[in-house]
Protein backbone atom coordinates (compact mmCIF):
# COMPACT_ATOMS: atom_id res chain seq x y z
CA UNK A 1 0.00 0.00 0.00
CA UNK A 2 1.17 3.57 -0.87
CA UNK A 3 -1.72 6.07 -1.12
CA UNK A 4 -4.77 6.82 0.54
CA UNK A 5 -7.64 9.28 -0.37
CA UNK A 6 -10.15 10.86 1.63
CA UNK A 7 -13.18 11.36 -0.28
CA UNK A 8 -14.88 14.78 1.53
CA UNK A 9 -12.98 17.34 3.69
CA UNK A 10 -14.78 19.10 7.02
CA UNK A 11 -14.00 18.09 10.27
CA UNK A 12 -14.15 14.99 9.78
CA UNK A 13 -12.11 14.52 6.52
CA UNK A 14 -9.14 16.53 7.93
CA UNK A 15 -8.97 14.91 11.10
CA UNK A 16 -8.61 11.54 9.11
CA UNK A 17 -5.92 12.93 7.40
CA UNK A 18 -3.84 13.97 10.05
CA UNK A 19 -4.29 10.76 11.63
CA UNK A 20 -3.45 8.71 8.86
CA UNK A 21 -0.21 11.30 8.03
CA UNK A 22 0.69 10.24 12.00
CA UNK A 23 -0.17 6.82 12.22
CA UNK A 24 1.58 5.68 8.81
CA UNK A 25 3.97 8.29 7.82
CA UNK A 26 5.14 6.10 4.91
CA UNK A 27 2.24 6.47 3.17
CA UNK A 28 0.96 9.49 0.96
CA UNK A 29 -2.27 11.18 1.96
CA UNK A 30 -4.34 12.98 -0.61
CA UNK A 31 -7.78 14.49 0.03
CA UNK A 32 -10.21 15.58 -2.17
CA UNK A 33 -13.30 18.27 -1.22
CA UNK A 34 -14.81 21.05 -2.99
CA UNK A 35 -15.56 24.43 -2.22
CA UNK A 36 -18.63 24.46 -3.49
CA UNK A 37 -20.11 21.73 -0.96
CA UNK A 38 -18.66 23.92 1.62
CA UNK A 39 -18.94 23.21 5.53
CA UNK A 40 -22.19 24.32 7.30
CA UNK A 41 -19.59 25.51 10.43
CA UNK A 42 -22.64 25.32 13.26
CA UNK A 43 -21.30 24.30 16.70
CA UNK A 44 -19.96 20.97 17.25
CA UNK A 45 -19.53 18.88 20.67
CA UNK A 46 -16.98 16.59 20.75
CA UNK A 47 -16.48 14.38 23.41
CA UNK A 48 -13.10 13.48 25.87
CA UNK A 49 -11.43 11.40 23.23
CA UNK A 50 -11.37 14.61 20.61
CA UNK A 51 -9.25 16.43 23.17
CA UNK A 52 -6.91 13.10 23.53
CA UNK A 53 -6.45 13.29 19.66
CA UNK A 54 -5.40 16.93 19.97
CA UNK A 55 -2.31 16.26 21.94
CA UNK A 56 -1.38 12.86 19.80
CA UNK A 57 -1.42 15.11 17.24
CA UNK A 58 1.08 17.59 18.68
CA UNK A 59 -1.36 20.32 18.56
CA UNK A 60 -1.51 23.00 21.04
CA UNK A 61 -4.81 22.47 22.86
CA UNK A 62 -4.87 26.43 23.63
CA UNK A 63 -3.80 27.58 20.54
CA UNK A 64 -6.46 25.54 18.97
CA UNK A 65 -9.24 27.02 21.26
CA UNK A 66 -8.04 30.75 20.71
CA UNK A 67 -7.79 30.39 16.83
CA UNK A 68 -11.27 28.21 15.92
CA UNK A 69 -13.48 29.70 18.38
CA UNK A 70 -13.21 26.97 21.30
CA UNK A 71 -14.92 26.40 24.64
CA UNK A 72 -15.02 24.08 27.01
CA UNK A 73 -18.06 21.85 27.79
CA UNK A 74 -18.34 20.36 31.05
CA UNK A 75 -21.63 18.88 30.26
CA UNK A 76 -25.41 18.86 28.57
CA UNK A 77 -28.12 20.47 29.99
CA UNK A 78 -31.49 19.34 29.39
CA UNK A 79 -34.43 21.64 29.52
CA UNK A 80 -38.05 20.65 29.75
CA UNK A 81 -37.87 17.00 28.49
CA UNK A 82 -39.78 15.66 31.52
CA UNK A 83 -42.67 17.83 30.72
CA UNK A 84 -41.91 20.51 32.86
CA UNK A 85 -40.18 23.50 33.58
CA UNK A 86 -37.14 21.67 35.26
CA UNK A 87 -34.27 20.59 33.81
CA UNK A 88 -31.51 17.89 34.32
CA UNK A 89 -27.57 18.01 33.94
CA UNK A 90 -25.18 15.36 32.75
CA UNK A 91 -21.33 16.13 33.14
CA UNK A 92 -18.97 15.06 30.92
CA UNK A 93 -16.33 13.68 32.73
CA UNK A 94 -15.80 11.91 36.45
CA UNK A 95 -15.11 14.88 39.30
CA UNK A 96 -11.49 15.15 40.24
CA UNK A 97 -9.74 15.89 43.54
CA UNK A 98 -11.92 17.36 45.73
CA UNK A 99 -15.36 16.79 44.74
CA UNK A 100 -14.87 12.95 44.20
CA UNK A 101 -16.17 10.69 46.19
CA UNK A 102 -13.61 8.04 45.07
CA UNK A 103 -11.27 10.20 47.05
CA UNK A 104 -13.06 9.52 50.49
CA UNK A 105 -13.33 5.92 49.79
CA UNK A 106 -16.95 6.13 47.86
CA UNK A 107 -17.78 4.83 44.34
CA UNK A 108 -19.65 7.52 41.99
CA UNK A 109 -22.20 5.16 41.15
CA UNK A 110 -23.36 4.00 44.81
CA UNK A 111 -22.89 7.99 45.31
CA UNK A 112 -25.02 9.09 42.76
CA UNK A 113 -27.83 6.36 43.86
CA UNK A 114 -27.65 7.80 47.68
CA UNK A 115 -27.95 11.13 45.80
CA UNK A 116 -31.40 9.17 44.35
CA UNK A 117 -32.86 7.91 46.58
CA UNK A 118 -32.93 10.50 49.44
CA UNK A 119 -34.33 13.18 47.31
CA UNK A 120 -31.18 15.22 46.96
CA UNK A 121 -30.78 17.40 43.89
CA UNK A 122 -27.83 16.11 41.85
CA UNK A 123 -26.85 19.44 40.45
CA UNK A 124 -26.56 21.12 43.37
CA UNK A 125 -23.23 19.13 44.06
CA UNK A 126 -19.54 18.93 42.11
CA UNK A 127 -19.16 19.49 38.69
CA UNK A 128 -22.73 19.98 37.61
CA UNK A 129 -22.93 22.95 40.09
CA UNK A 130 -19.75 24.57 38.66
CA UNK A 131 -20.96 24.35 35.65
CA UNK A 132 -24.02 26.10 36.03
CA UNK A 133 -22.63 28.97 37.62
CA UNK A 134 -20.78 29.47 34.46
CA UNK A 135 -17.52 28.52 35.48
CA UNK A 136 -15.17 27.25 33.83
CA UNK A 137 -12.56 23.48 34.72
CA UNK A 138 -9.71 25.99 36.07
CA UNK A 139 -9.34 27.81 39.21
CA UNK A 140 -7.02 30.66 41.03
CA UNK A 141 -5.91 29.51 44.11
CA UNK A 142 -2.42 31.06 45.74
CA UNK A 143 -1.92 32.64 42.62
CA UNK A 144 -1.57 30.03 40.40
CA UNK A 145 -3.76 28.67 37.79
CA UNK A 146 -5.20 24.81 38.44
CA UNK A 147 -7.32 22.63 36.14
CA UNK A 148 -9.39 20.64 39.01
CA UNK A 149 -12.03 18.43 36.40
CA UNK A 150 -11.71 16.84 33.02
CA UNK A 151 -13.61 18.50 30.03
CA UNK A 152 -14.48 18.55 26.24
CA UNK A 153 -14.19 21.28 23.59
CA UNK A 154 -17.15 22.81 21.56
CA UNK A 155 -15.95 23.53 18.75
CA UNK A 156 -16.69 25.76 15.10
CA UNK A 157 -16.74 23.16 12.52
CA UNK A 158 -16.02 25.78 9.22
CA UNK A 159 -12.85 27.04 11.62
CA UNK A 160 -11.79 23.70 12.35
CA UNK A 161 -11.62 21.88 9.21
CA UNK A 162 -9.66 25.00 8.24
CA UNK A 163 -7.24 24.50 11.31
CA UNK A 164 -6.68 21.08 10.31
CA UNK A 165 -6.45 21.51 6.98
CA UNK A 166 -3.40 23.89 7.82
CA UNK A 167 -1.45 21.87 9.61
CA UNK A 168 -2.18 18.35 7.49
CA UNK A 169 -1.39 20.24 4.31
CA UNK A 170 1.63 21.19 6.29
CA UNK A 171 2.94 17.89 7.04
CA UNK A 172 2.80 16.67 3.38
CA UNK A 173 -1.63 15.79 2.86
CA UNK A 174 -1.84 16.75 -0.42
CA UNK A 175 -5.42 18.87 -1.50
CA UNK A 176 -7.57 18.25 -4.62
CA UNK A 177 -9.99 21.15 -5.33
CA UNK A 178 -13.34 19.30 -6.96
CA UNK A 179 -16.37 17.11 -6.63
CA UNK A 180 -16.36 13.48 -6.97
CA UNK A 181 -18.76 11.87 -10.34
CA UNK A 182 -17.51 8.47 -11.06
CA UNK A 183 -16.01 5.81 -9.14
CA UNK A 184 -14.39 2.68 -10.93
CA UNK A 185 -14.08 -0.58 -9.63
CA UNK A 186 -16.06 -2.91 -8.39
CA UNK A 187 -16.02 -4.18 -4.47
CA UNK A 188 -12.17 -3.13 -5.00
CA UNK A 189 -12.46 0.79 -6.17
CA UNK A 190 -9.02 1.69 -8.14
CA UNK A 191 -10.09 5.20 -8.79
CA UNK A 192 -12.41 8.22 -8.67
CA UNK A 193 -12.83 10.89 -11.77
CA UNK A 194 -13.30 14.19 -10.35
CA UNK A 195 -15.48 16.96 -12.58
CA UNK A 196 -12.92 18.43 -14.17
CA UNK A 197 -12.15 15.03 -15.52
CA UNK A 198 -9.16 14.15 -13.77
CA UNK A 199 -8.34 10.51 -12.44
CA UNK A 200 -7.58 10.07 -8.70
CA UNK A 201 -5.68 6.38 -8.43
CA UNK A 202 -5.20 4.93 -4.88
CA UNK A 203 -4.85 1.90 -2.85
CA UNK A 204 -7.49 2.86 -0.26
CA UNK A 205 -9.81 4.55 0.22
CA UNK A 206 -11.54 6.77 3.45
CA UNK A 207 -15.40 7.51 2.70
CA UNK A 208 -15.80 11.25 4.47
CA UNK A 209 -18.69 12.50 2.36
CA UNK A 210 -21.00 12.79 4.96
CA UNK A 211 -24.59 12.15 4.26
CA UNK A 212 -23.70 12.34 0.45
CA UNK A 213 -22.35 8.54 1.21
CA UNK A 214 -21.02 8.72 -2.30
CA UNK A 215 -18.98 5.44 -1.50
CA UNK A 216 -20.36 3.24 1.11
CA UNK A 217 -24.02 3.82 -0.15
CA UNK A 218 -24.39 4.61 -3.51
CA UNK A 219 -21.25 2.82 -5.26
CA UNK A 220 -21.22 -0.42 -2.83
CA UNK A 221 -25.31 -0.03 -1.77
CA UNK A 222 -24.43 -1.97 1.60
CA UNK A 223 -27.35 -3.15 3.58
CA UNK A 224 -28.78 -0.11 6.13
CA UNK A 225 -30.11 -0.68 9.48
CA UNK A 226 -33.18 1.55 9.74
CA UNK A 227 -33.45 2.78 13.27
CA UNK A 228 -36.06 5.08 12.30
CA UNK A 229 -39.26 3.84 14.39
CA UNK A 230 -37.60 3.95 17.34
CA UNK A 231 -35.68 7.48 16.09
CA UNK A 232 -38.72 9.44 14.81
CA UNK A 233 -36.47 12.85 13.94
CA UNK A 234 -35.56 13.09 10.76
CA UNK A 235 -34.93 16.77 9.52
CA UNK A 236 -33.01 19.72 10.96
CA UNK A 237 -32.70 23.40 10.61
CA UNK A 238 -29.49 24.93 12.10
CA UNK A 239 -28.76 28.81 12.65
CA UNK A 240 -26.71 30.65 14.36
CA UNK A 241 -27.37 33.09 17.69
CA UNK A 242 -25.08 35.82 18.47
CA UNK A 243 -23.12 35.75 21.81
CA UNK A 244 -20.47 38.38 21.60
CA UNK A 245 -20.08 40.05 24.98
CA UNK A 246 -22.61 38.07 26.77
CA UNK A 247 -21.07 35.10 29.46
CA UNK A 248 -20.55 31.69 28.04
CA UNK A 249 -22.15 28.65 29.55
CA UNK A 250 -19.53 25.91 29.87
CA UNK A 251 -22.17 23.31 28.18
CA UNK A 252 -24.57 22.38 25.65
CA UNK A 253 -27.88 23.12 25.62
CA UNK A 254 -30.73 20.73 24.61
CA UNK A 255 -34.19 22.41 24.80
CA UNK A 256 -37.35 20.00 24.31
CA UNK A 257 -39.46 21.32 21.67
CA UNK A 258 -43.27 20.39 20.70
CA UNK A 259 -42.03 17.89 17.83
CA UNK A 260 -37.91 17.48 18.86
CA UNK A 261 -35.83 19.49 20.44
CA UNK A 262 -32.96 22.32 20.22
CA UNK A 263 -29.93 22.50 20.54
CA UNK A 264 -27.61 25.35 21.42
CA UNK A 265 -23.78 25.09 21.34
CA UNK A 266 -21.69 27.90 23.15
CA UNK A 267 -18.67 29.30 20.67
CA UNK A 268 -16.94 32.34 21.52
CA UNK A 269 -18.77 34.38 19.83
CA UNK A 270 -22.05 32.60 19.10
CA UNK A 271 -24.52 29.43 19.46
CA UNK A 272 -24.40 27.40 16.65
CA UNK A 273 -28.33 26.10 17.07
CA UNK A 274 -30.57 24.40 15.35
CA UNK A 275 -34.21 22.51 15.82
CA UNK A 276 -34.43 18.60 15.13
CA UNK A 277 -37.49 17.43 14.34
CA UNK A 278 -40.12 14.91 13.07
CA UNK A 279 -41.61 16.20 9.37
CA UNK A 280 -44.56 13.66 9.37
CA UNK A 281 -46.20 16.17 12.07
CA UNK A 282 -44.40 19.67 11.02
CA UNK A 283 -43.01 21.22 7.67
CA UNK A 284 -39.83 23.51 7.79
CA UNK A 285 -42.24 26.03 8.12
CA UNK A 286 -44.16 25.62 11.15
CA UNK A 287 -40.56 24.54 12.84
CA UNK A 288 -39.43 27.80 12.34
CA UNK A 289 -42.92 29.43 14.01
CA UNK A 290 -42.34 27.49 16.80
CA UNK A 291 -38.07 28.30 17.53
CA UNK A 292 -38.75 32.09 16.87
CA UNK A 293 -41.81 32.04 19.75
CA UNK A 294 -39.16 29.41 21.69
CA UNK A 295 -36.43 31.93 21.57
CA UNK A 296 -38.04 35.15 21.21
CA UNK A 297 -36.54 36.73 17.96
CA UNK A 298 -35.89 35.81 14.11
CA UNK A 299 -33.99 33.69 12.70
CA UNK A 300 -32.04 32.90 9.59
CA UNK A 301 -32.19 29.38 8.65
CA UNK A 302 -28.73 27.79 7.31
CA UNK A 303 -30.59 25.23 5.38
CA UNK A 304 -32.80 22.53 5.88
CA UNK A 305 -31.54 18.70 5.73
CA UNK A 306 -33.27 15.59 6.36
CA UNK A 307 -32.19 12.05 7.69
CA UNK A 308 -32.66 8.81 8.30
CA UNK A 309 -32.11 7.05 11.75
CA UNK A 310 -29.73 4.04 10.97
CA UNK A 311 -26.03 2.70 10.00
CA UNK A 312 -24.77 0.78 7.18
CA UNK A 313 -24.34 -2.76 8.67
CA UNK A 314 -20.69 -2.83 6.91
CA UNK A 315 -19.00 0.77 7.02
CA UNK A 316 -15.96 -1.25 5.61
CA UNK A 317 -16.24 -2.56 2.25
CA UNK A 318 -13.65 -3.63 -0.08
CA UNK A 319 -10.56 -1.52 0.02
CA UNK A 320 -13.12 1.33 1.52
CA UNK A 321 -13.99 2.61 5.75
CA UNK A 322 -16.94 5.26 5.66
CA UNK A 323 -16.52 7.47 8.87
CA UNK A 324 -18.58 9.59 10.79
CA UNK A 325 -22.15 11.28 8.93
CA UNK A 326 -21.18 8.76 5.83
CA UNK A 327 -21.46 5.82 7.65
CA UNK A 328 -24.72 6.51 9.71
CA UNK A 329 -26.38 8.90 12.46
CA UNK A 330 -29.09 8.74 14.74
CA UNK A 331 -29.51 12.75 15.87
CA UNK A 332 -26.78 15.07 17.60
CA UNK A 333 -27.63 14.27 20.92
CA UNK A 334 -24.70 12.33 21.94
CA UNK A 335 -21.90 13.99 20.33
CA UNK A 336 -21.19 11.13 19.14
CA UNK A 337 -20.09 12.11 15.60
CA UNK A 338 -16.01 12.41 15.93
CA UNK A 339 -16.05 10.06 19.16
CA UNK A 340 -17.09 7.11 17.39
CA UNK A 341 -15.10 8.02 14.64
CA UNK A 342 -11.93 8.03 16.44
CA UNK A 343 -12.78 4.92 18.75
CA UNK A 344 -12.61 2.89 15.31
CA UNK A 345 -9.12 4.43 14.47
CA UNK A 346 -7.91 3.15 17.80
CA UNK A 347 -9.33 -0.18 16.35
CA UNK A 348 -7.87 0.27 12.75
CA UNK A 349 -4.24 1.57 13.48
CA UNK A 350 -2.71 -1.23 15.27
CA UNK A 351 -3.77 -3.58 12.20
CA UNK A 352 -4.56 -1.54 8.80
CA UNK A 353 -1.12 -2.03 7.11
CA UNK A 354 -0.86 -5.85 7.45
CA UNK A 355 -5.38 -6.69 7.31
CA UNK A 356 -6.37 -3.94 5.57
CA UNK A 357 -6.77 -6.82 2.91
CA UNK A 358 -8.14 -9.34 5.18
CA UNK A 359 -11.78 -10.65 5.39
CA UNK A 360 -11.68 -11.26 8.92
CA UNK A 361 -10.13 -7.80 10.38
CA UNK A 362 -13.33 -5.87 8.06
CA UNK A 363 -15.67 -8.31 9.57
CA UNK A 364 -14.50 -7.30 13.44
CA UNK A 365 -14.00 -3.57 12.54
CA UNK A 366 -17.61 -3.55 10.94
CA UNK A 367 -19.41 -6.23 14.62
CA UNK A 368 -17.08 -3.17 16.33
CA UNK A 369 -18.78 -0.19 14.38
CA UNK A 370 -22.16 -2.03 15.10
CA UNK A 371 -21.72 -1.99 18.87
CA UNK A 372 -21.07 1.17 18.71
CA UNK A 373 -24.29 2.28 17.30
CA UNK A 374 -25.96 0.04 19.77
CA UNK A 375 -24.61 1.90 22.60
CA UNK A 376 -25.61 5.59 21.19
CA UNK A 377 -28.69 4.57 20.12
CA UNK A 378 -29.53 3.17 23.94
CA UNK A 379 -28.37 6.28 25.16
CA UNK A 380 -30.44 8.18 23.27
CA UNK A 381 -33.51 6.24 23.61
CA UNK A 382 -33.28 6.67 27.38
CA UNK A 383 -33.85 10.45 27.45
CA UNK A 384 -37.29 9.66 25.52
CA UNK A 385 -38.43 7.94 28.47
CA UNK A 386 -39.59 11.09 30.62
CA UNK A 387 -43.04 12.38 31.24
CA UNK A 388 -43.56 14.64 28.16
CA UNK A 389 -46.57 14.61 26.27
CA UNK A 390 -49.18 16.89 24.91
CA UNK A 391 -48.15 16.74 20.68
CA UNK A 392 -48.29 14.48 18.03
CA UNK A 393 -44.56 13.44 18.40
CA UNK A 394 -43.87 13.25 21.92
CA UNK A 395 -47.28 11.11 22.73
CA UNK A 396 -46.60 8.89 19.02
CA UNK A 397 -43.30 7.54 21.23
CA UNK A 398 -45.12 6.15 24.24
CA UNK A 399 -48.37 5.09 21.53
CA UNK A 400 -46.16 3.28 19.20
CA UNK A 401 -44.07 1.45 21.73
CA UNK A 402 -41.53 1.96 19.65
CA UNK A 403 -39.04 1.07 22.89
CA UNK A 404 -36.69 -0.81 21.20
CA UNK A 405 -36.37 -4.32 22.28
CA UNK A 406 -33.00 -4.43 23.71
CA UNK A 407 -33.33 -1.34 25.73
CA UNK A 408 -36.38 -3.01 27.47
CA UNK A 409 -34.65 -5.80 28.04
CA UNK A 410 -31.44 -4.42 29.66
CA UNK A 411 -33.44 -2.10 31.97
CA UNK A 412 -35.88 -5.20 33.25
CA UNK A 413 -32.70 -7.17 33.52
CA UNK A 414 -30.32 -4.72 35.27
CA UNK A 415 -32.29 -2.11 37.08
CA UNK A 416 -35.38 -4.53 37.93
CA UNK A 417 -34.36 -7.90 38.44
CA UNK A 418 -31.29 -6.95 39.67
CA UNK A 419 -32.25 -4.06 41.83
CA UNK A 420 -30.24 -1.11 40.40
CA UNK A 421 -27.15 -2.30 38.84
CA UNK A 422 -26.45 0.75 36.82
CA UNK A 423 -22.73 -0.43 36.23
CA UNK A 424 -24.00 -3.28 34.33
CA UNK A 425 -25.53 -0.84 31.50
CA UNK A 426 -22.42 1.16 30.79
CA UNK A 427 -21.74 -2.34 28.90
CA UNK A 428 -24.91 -1.16 27.01
CA UNK A 429 -24.27 2.58 26.39
CA UNK A 430 -20.81 3.39 26.92
CA UNK A 431 -21.18 6.46 29.30
CA UNK A 432 -20.68 5.99 32.97
CA UNK A 433 -23.18 5.32 35.99
CA UNK A 434 -23.48 8.69 37.13
CA UNK A 435 -24.60 9.91 33.43
CA UNK A 436 -27.64 7.24 33.74
CA UNK A 437 -28.88 7.79 37.38
CA UNK A 438 -28.75 11.74 36.07
CA UNK A 439 -31.46 11.11 33.61
CA UNK A 440 -33.32 8.50 36.43
CA UNK A 441 -33.70 11.59 38.77
CA UNK A 442 -34.89 13.80 36.50
CA UNK A 443 -37.28 11.64 35.32
CA UNK A 444 -37.95 9.62 38.66
CA UNK A 445 -37.65 6.16 36.97
CA UNK A 446 -37.04 2.98 39.24
CA UNK A 447 -36.08 5.26 42.25
CA UNK A 448 -38.01 2.67 44.63
CA UNK A 449 -35.20 0.33 43.52
CA UNK A 450 -32.70 2.76 44.65
CA UNK A 451 -33.70 3.31 47.81
CA UNK A 452 -33.84 -0.57 48.34
CA UNK A 453 -30.49 -0.70 47.20
CA UNK A 454 -29.32 1.59 49.54
CA UNK A 455 -31.28 0.27 52.61
CA UNK A 456 -29.53 -3.58 51.46
CA UNK A 457 -26.24 -1.76 50.97
CA UNK A 458 -26.18 0.13 53.81
CA UNK A 459 -25.31 3.20 51.52
CA UNK A 460 -26.79 6.10 53.40
CA UNK A 461 -24.85 6.11 56.68
CA UNK A 462 -21.70 6.15 54.67
CA UNK A 463 -22.32 8.62 51.58
CA UNK A 464 -24.12 11.15 53.60
CA UNK A 465 -20.72 11.81 55.19
CA UNK A 466 -19.37 11.74 51.89
CA UNK A 467 -21.90 14.01 50.74
CA UNK A 468 -21.25 16.63 53.02
CA UNK A 469 -17.72 16.91 52.61
CA UNK A 470 -18.58 17.33 49.06
CA UNK A 471 -21.14 20.04 49.58
CA UNK A 472 -18.25 22.53 51.68
CA UNK A 473 -15.58 21.56 48.92
CA UNK A 474 -18.22 22.05 46.25
CA UNK A 475 -18.62 25.82 47.23
CA UNK A 476 -14.89 26.23 48.55
CA UNK A 477 -13.85 25.53 44.80
CA UNK A 478 -16.88 28.13 43.31
CA UNK A 479 -15.11 30.78 45.25
CA UNK A 480 -11.80 30.05 43.46
CA UNK A 481 -13.21 28.92 40.08
CA UNK A 482 -12.36 30.96 36.99
CA UNK A 483 -15.49 32.54 34.65
CA UNK A 484 -15.94 30.64 31.59
CA UNK A 485 -15.57 33.85 29.61
CA UNK A 486 -12.99 34.83 31.66
CA UNK A 487 -10.39 32.39 31.28
CA UNK A 488 -10.77 32.13 27.78
CA UNK A 489 -10.29 36.66 27.41
CA UNK A 490 -7.63 36.26 29.59
CA UNK A 491 -6.02 32.63 30.31
CA UNK A 492 -5.07 31.13 27.45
Amino acid sequence: MKKILIVGGGTAGWLTALILNRNFPELNVELIESSEIGILGAGESTLFNFRSELIKLGIDEFDFIKKTNATFKLGTRYNGWNGDSDFHFSTTHPWHGDINCEAYGGNKEDYHTYLFANDIDIKTRGMYKIALNNKSPFILRNGNVENVNGYALHINARLTAQYFRQIAESRGVIRHEGKVVKINGDEIITSIQDDSGKIHSFDFIFDCSGFSRLIIGKHYNSNWTDYSKSFKLDSAIPFFIDNVGQEIPPYTTSVAMDYGWMFKIPTQDRYGSGYIFDSTKIDAEQAKVELINKVGHDVEILNHFKFKAGHYDEVYRGNCIALCLAGGFFEPMTASNISSMLSQFSLLSSRFMTDANNYSFRKTFNQHTSELYKSYSKWIFLHYTGKRSGTKFWDSIKEDHSYPYEYKQMMQTHIIDEEFNVSALTNYMIVPPDKIISVFQAYDLYKAQAQNKCIKQNLNEKYKKIDDIIVKNTERLLQYSIGHREFLDNYL
